[in-house]
């Protein structure tokens, strides 16, 4: 886990939000807000103020200082845009799933089509919102995702769609089992790891020419404009963990 020195972890802690004093004596929620729109992030977190079951806020521009809070210090729920420069929703929520399963993920976007939802309930998270939703709504996501144990999706989704986007990522995972060779699964991995192409070159022992041809190949069959899409794609269909 990485470890922060006395200046980052007070860099860190700058981005606590102060909570209104009459909280109650039940268990409260501490609750990441993470959206690199500093309107959006100000809205939800006036919303969560008002919500009784919550105590403490932190705000995140990126999925990465979500996980650099996290190794600081344990958060019950982080909710979590999708689309985020350095490292997006998708992502942040395979990461925090693998490192910190504690802590429940609720995505909040303004996506409402099924390839985002699947993502990111395929990746870790326990809920799904709207951004155009409302304080009672959120409150709701999270008394079922925290103290129930419950997945969360807005009533517009209803119970059919929602296991017909399960369903259809069940299959598209079964179809990507055959999609990429061993080979390509290899180097994949290593994009991931933030190889270069002479270093994935020199690591399995092929010649530059090779694995640009590879990468090329890659793209298109992942479907990818660029290697963070293949990174997504990767992490999507756990080819990494």
């Amino acid at each position: 886990m990485r470890k922060y020195n006395r200046v980052q972890a007070d860099s860190l802690s700058k981005k606590l939000v102060p909570m209104s004093s009459n909280v109650l004596t039940e268990y409260k929620l501490k609750v990441i807000v993470a959206d690199d729109h500093h309107l959006f992030r100000s809205g939800i977190i006036m919303a969560l103020k008002k919500i009784h079951i919550v105590s403490q806020i932190r705000e995140a521009e990126n999925g990465r200082e979500v996980l650099e809070i996290l190794a600081l210090e344990h958060f019950d729920v982080v909710l979590m845009d999708i689309s985020m420069p350095v490292m997006n929703g998708s992502i942040a929520t395979k990461e925090i799933s693998r490192k910190f399963p504690e802590t429940k993920i609720i995505a909040v976007s303004m996506y409402e089509d099924d390839q985002h939802m699947t993502d990111m309930f395929h990746n870790g998270a326990s809920g799904y919102l709207f951004k155009n939703t409302d304080k009672e709504e959120i409150k709701k996501a999270l008394e079922e995702v925290v103290f129930n144990n419950n997945r969360y999706w807005p009533k517009k989704l209803g119970d059919k769609l929602f296991n017909r986007i399960i369903l259809k990522k069940q299959t598209q995972d079964k179809s990507c089992n055959g999609l990429l060779s061993d080979r390509e699964k290899e180097i994949i991995s290593l994009i991931c790891r933030e190889f270069s192409t002479k270093e994935i070159a020199s690591y399995l022992h092929l010649s530059q020419k090779t694995i640009s041809w590879h990468r090329e190949n890659l793209m298109q069959k992942t479907q990818s404009k660029n290697t963070a899409g293949l990174v997504a794609f990767a992490f999507t269909h756990e080819i990494v963990r």
